[in-house]
């Protein structure tokens, strides 16, 4: 008799994740393959599911090629802590626009296809608890949507079942990164919490996901190969192929070189388990597995396709990041993020004179500094092609507007320079750096704001949600007027800039410069800084190379960046000039009204 009461009130214990998942859920029509779920061609995905249930393991981080299951291990857990073993969960998505997508395409039609685990949640618009696109009800816990991009979605919300979707889509608020936060708010949940990060990388030193994978374990699935029993992980190295005929590829065993088709490739998928292999960890841990996978081990996609967008983007720096992020499941190291003195000095040019006959008008930044005022003039063409006309610095008193150096500086922008078969091309517009002395830099501008060339005070802002050039009108306040300032977005204007210096064809963004820029520091200025990972903040900043070098030719070029894009002038093929004289005339004050309204 006691026996019998213990088997009827014994608890049982819950399936499997992996196993309840093809027991219950159906892939709906939209999918590749629909029907019932089995994991026979993809076992590397049982594993990372029933990790969940390891009270050991408190984060599972998921690094991987896209297409490649991670939306269905969400799901797979999700549906599993609400039918299984019931718990709330919070599931986020980079923005809100990627969750309405998320919910369209993936998760509704999920329960279209899965009746039984639809009728699990509230009814939508019903009394029996709430179901909207923010918080879905269920017998014994809720399902919490939110983005990463509003921390209203975030604030006052816990769960014990966290899913960060895309992790590298997530950007840092002042508060910190929103994993960071959602998973602090989670500690009250103790061994119970668990957090799943899946994403595919991006960049090198700055994917979250491929940051929080070296702090887990590093797992990669192993084969054994049938030919020598040698057990390899797939990588891209690994793939042969005949580049006439993409169909030709075979992965082939780096220890014996036996070639495998693509029935043959998911057959040692199928069965590395059983043959030995499987998730093999690279290092020990405690509390996080990470897991690391590529295209190249879904039975979805075929060899010849994956080697095929691998060809399509040989040639393209920015596809063949894409295809190491999406089909390798690995991150991209980044270039043109800086430039090198050296490979410019190499192709400084003979003008023909002062300025060349393709430049259209000219523009300067000017910067500031304790003892001097440094001035680049650039000449512009079609597709912001330029041209280095100038570069001069004044040295004097910058505290005091009148100083010999203002005067010097306000004489060298007007004096006017050679144009290639004749005549003269002036300046046009000029920006000043307000950000130091800057009571002597407002009363200089107002000076002459109302003069050719026009000059604007600017101040640099760093920051990278914001616009390259905004402007303010002047206003008067407790220390007296203050003429227009525009505020300079540095950090995109000089990633522009850098970009643009390691163009190698004449033709539009390309920088020309003359030979005589090649003697002294110019160049080692222009490219003193270059764009680094803050780990700390998770934010890119510009830093020096050098802290001994000074980076003045650098700001100059972006000051006249931003003086170019106050003026807005007509630089299409087949405009004309702009303050431009021949070599008979003479500058007015009619023809100075007509160049002021380009401003």
């Amino acid at each position: 008799m006691q026996k019998l009461m213990t088997d009827k009130f014994q608890i049982k214990d819950p399936m499997q994740p992996s196993d309840w998942a093809e027991a219950n859920v159906i892939i709906p029509e939209s999918n590749a393959r629909p029907g019932p779920l089995s994991f026979r061609d993809s076992p590397f995905q049982k594993s990372i599911l029933n990790a969940v249930l390891n009270r050991a393991i408190e984060r599972i981080v998921i690094q991987s090629a896209a297409q490649i299951g991670k939306t269905l291990l969400a799901l797979c857990i999700l549906g599993y802590f609400t039918d299984e073993k019931p718990m709330s969960q919070m599931f986020m998505q980079p923005t809100e626009t990627d969750m309405d997508k998320w919910l369209s395409t993936k998760f509704n039609r999920m329960l279209q296809a899965n009746q039984r685990l639809a009728n699990l949640y509230a009814p939508p618009r019903g009394r029996e608890g709430v179901n909207n696109r923010n918080l879905k009800e269920f017998r014994g816990g809720e399902l919490v949507l939110a983005w990463a991009g509003s921390n209203n979605t975030q604030r006052g919300v816990s769960a014990p079942i966290i899913i960060c979707d895309e992790v590298d889509g997530y950007e840092y608020s002042e508060e910190g990164h929103p994993v960071d936060l959602i998973w602090r708010r989670s500690a009250t949940f103790g061994g119970r919490r668990k957090l799943i990060e899946l994403s595919t990388p991006t960049v090198v030193n700055e994917s979250r996901i491929e940051q929080d994978y070296l702090l887990g374990d590093m797992r990669h699935y192993e084969v054994v190969c049938q030919h020598c029993l040698e057990g390899w992980i797939f990588a891209w190295e690994h793939v042969k192929y005949d580049e006439k005929d993409v169909s030709s590829a075979q992965l082939h065993c780096p220890h014996c070189d036996t070639p495998y088709n693509d029935t043959e490739r998911i057959q040692l998928v199928r069965y590395a388990e059983a043959d030995g292999g499987g998730w093999k960890p690279q290092r020990q841990t405690k509390g996080t597995q990470s897991y690391q996978l590529s295209a190249l081990y879904s039975p979805l996609q075929r060899l010849k396709d994956i080697v095929q967008v691998f060809v399509d983007a040989a040639d393209d720096p920015k596809k063949i990041a894409t295809f190491y992020n999406t089909c390798m499941g690995v991150t991209w190291e980044k270039s043109g993020e800086t430039a090198e003195a050296h490979a410019l000095e190499s192709r400084c040019e003979d003008y023909k004179s002062p300025v060349p006959l393709p430049v259209k008008i000219l523009t300067a930044g000017i910067d500031v500094q304790k003892d001097r005022l440094e001035c680049e003039i650039v000449g512009w063409s079609t597709g912001e092609e330029s041209w280095n006309i100038a570069y001069e610095v004044f040295y004097g008193d910058t505290s005091n507007w009148n100083d010999y150096c203002y005067r010097e500086l306000w004489k060298f922008l007007n004096k006017g320079f050679e144009v290639e078969l004749g005549g003269r091309m002036f300046v046009q517009s000029a920006t000043i750096d307000s950000g130091f002395n800057t009571i002597a830099i407002y009363n200089f501008v107002r000076q002459h704001q109302s003069r050719i060339p026009a000059i604007y005070a600017v101040k640099g802002i760093g920051g990278w949600n914001r616009e390259v050039l905004k402007g303010s009108k002047p206003t008067q306040t407790y220390r007296g007027y203050r003429p227009a300032l525009f505020s300079i977005g540095v950090d995109i204007a000089k990633r522009i800039l850098m970009h643009r210096l390691n163009i190698e064809t004449v033709g539009q963004g390309y920088c020309h410069f003359p030979q005589e820029r090649a003697e002294g520091e110019y160049f080692t200025q222009l490219t003193s800084e270059v764009l680094v990972y803050d780990p700390k903040t998770g934010k890119r900043k510009w830093e020096k190379k050098d802290t001994s070098v000074d980076n003045e030719a650098l700001d100059c070029r972006v000051y006249a960046f931003a003086a170019l894009h106050i003026l807005q002038p007509d630089l299409s093929p087949g405009s004309g000039r702009h303050g431009y004289l021949k070599g008979n005339q003479t500058a007015s004050p009619g023809y100075v009204q007509q160049v002021k309204s380009f401003s």
